[in-house]
């Protein structure tokens, strides 16, 4: 597999944010509001957790409230202890392959 490189990655999880239609308006202090509200997103530069491969974005009340919140992961199992984390706050959240070229949601998870 190529080893892609942060500007891909933006691009690619603004195109995920997009079709997701996520909100940042509670995202405050996240990457991907910044990528998603940049005109071009390939200009985020000396963003340390732009270049990770996986994104989530948890949202509130099982999935039913406005709020947002995302994170890039390096490792599968990083993002999915994130998902476990969102569960257990009674958060949904949807995990991206920035690796794989598409929108589609990877995995999802709600608490019980």
């Amino acid at each position: 597999m190529p080893k892609w490189t942060p500007e891909i990655y933006a691009i690619r999880a603004r195109r995920a944010a997009q079709a997701f239609d996520y909100d940042d308006e509670y995202d405050e202090d996240s990457i991907l509001r910044r990528i998603v509200r940049d005109d071009d997103p390939v200009t985020i530069d000396g963003e340390p957790d732009v270049a990770l491969r996986y994104l989530v974005i948890g949202v509130e009340e099982a999935g039913s409230g406005e709020a947002h919140n995302s994170g890039f992961y390096g490792t599968v199992r990083g993002a999915r202890q994130r998902m476990a984390e969102f569960a257990s706050e009674g958060w949904a959240s949807f995990l991206w392959d920035l690796d794989e070229n598409t929108v589609m949601v990877k995995q999802e998870r709600f608490p019980r």
